[in-house]
Formats: structure tokens, sequence, C-alpha cells
């Protein structure tokens, strides 16, 4: 199965992520979100889309507190310095996946635009993500190998209860592109437990049909990032550690 966050690419398992076909979610969906809006023509390829984002907080070898939910008046932030990392594990597998910030780069538009690269217990390396956080929203501009036009919008501040948005957008690289729409629904928050500890965290539900439905929930804590990510029919992403990278000086 396709799998992502802080986006890369997993089909069945991470090793098969670089030159993997275009992402996008399992073909199973929740049930929830209205997907009527989405009428994509067909492609004659099965694609899953990958919905992004950042996984983040701390742990080391400590089991983390709760992290607050931001009021209104409160962006949403996200520790993206070089040398960041957080390990996942894939439930019901003895696979691990361990994701760092390698390069940031500064951007007029969007701020600070932040890769975090990969590597999987199972396969090779390569980089998961691109994103930008600019105190609005958290944006996708990158998932693998495929660029995102425009940004993907993964979630938005200041938080809203049962926030919705829809989202038009193409996948490509400079061999292929891919037309998708997805719908995006915010909250409530929930407290969710990991093994790096327990969280106040937004749940974030997305949805997508093209040959046949997506679905994929992420929960979202501030001044973490991605907690917890569960693919419908498909794997759970769940965090174990984080490591901070060095402070600029």
């Amino acid at each position: 199965m396709t799998y992502p966050t802080a986006i890369g690419i997993r089909q069945s398992s991470f090793a098969r992520r670089a030159g993997a076909p275009a992402p996008g979610f399992s073909s199973h969906a929740s049930g929830e979100g209205d997907p009527s809006f989405l009428n994509q023509p067909r492609i004659g390829i099965t694609m899953r889309l990958i919905v992004t984002t950042v996984v983040c907080f701390s742990v080391g070898v400590y089991v983390l507190l709760a992290a607050p939910i931001p009021d209104a008046a409160r962006p949403f932030t996200l520790p993206h310095t070089i040398g960041t990392k957080w390990t996942y594990r894939v439930k019901g597998s003895d696979e691990k996946l361990t994701m760092v910030v390698t390069d940031i780069v500064s951007d007029k538009e969007h701020g600070n635009l932040v890769t975090v690269s990969y590597r999987s217990t199972k396969g090779e390396p390569g980089i998961w993500e691109i994103v930008s956080l600019d105190g609005r929203q958290l944006l996708v501009h990158q998932q693998g190998p495929f660029e995102c036009v425009p940004p993907i919008p993964w979630i938005r501040t200041p938080y809203l209860q049962h926030d919705k948005w829809v989202v038009q957008y193409t996948l490509s690289t400079s061999s292929s592109s891919f037309d998708y729409a997805a719908q995006f629904v915010q909250g409530p928050v929930a407290r969710v437990e990991v093994p790096a500890g327990k969280f106040e965290a937004v749940r974030v539900h997305a949805i997508r049909e093209g040959f046949g439905r997506g679905a994929r929930t992420r929960w979202y804590a501030n001044g973490v990032g991605v907690v917890k990510e569960v693919e419908k029919g498909g794997d759970t992403l769940e965090l174990v550690s984080f490591e901070p990278g060095q402070k600029p000086r």
C-alpha cells in the first residue's frame, strides 16, 4: 500500500518508495466527508494521494506529556531546524521509519521551505516531503518525487471545529503529471496516546475519489506535528521518539 508522512510514498513497504507511481490514498474510505464534489477525469494508472505532513515534537528517551491545543489567537507551530528527527513505528509490523529535516530554503511567498528526508528499516532512503508553515496553514509543496501544484494545505489556523476545504491540484515530475481533488475536514480535538506519550491533537481527515475512494486521518499536536496517522484499510504510523535539531546560532 502507498504510505506517506512527512510525505513519502509507501507501496507495500517503504522500500518501494523510490521510483513509485504517482501517490494517493488507499482505495478504502472511512465514510466521512462528502466526496460528491470530486469530478476528476479517470487516469490510466491507479493513483494514491499522499497527504503530508510533517511529524514533530520531543521525546528523546523521555515520555512526553500532553501538548496543549492553541486558542484561536495562537498560530500552529512545528520544529524546523536542521537535524530534527522523528521516529515512527508501523503498527503491527517491525518496520520503523525515521524522518529528518535535511534542508531549509528561504522562500519569499511561503517563508521557509523545509525538506524532510526519510529512511526505513526496510528500504532505501529518500525525500519524504517539502513543506512550509506560514502561521496560517501547513502547505505540502512536494510529496516524494512529485511536485504539488498548487501546494496542498494540510492544516489551517486559527483552529475552527469542523472546518472544511476542497483542494484541486496536480502532482507532477519532469515526465508526467496527474490531476487530483480532495476534501479536508478539521477537528475535533482529541487525546491521542502513542509510544512517545499523550497528546491533545487536532484531528484532520482527508478523502479523495478517482480510481476508488481513499481516506487518511492525521492527528496534529501544536509544536509537535503529526503524532499519529491512519490510512483506512492500510497502515498506521505512531510517533515513537523525537530528537531536536541544532538551533541557529
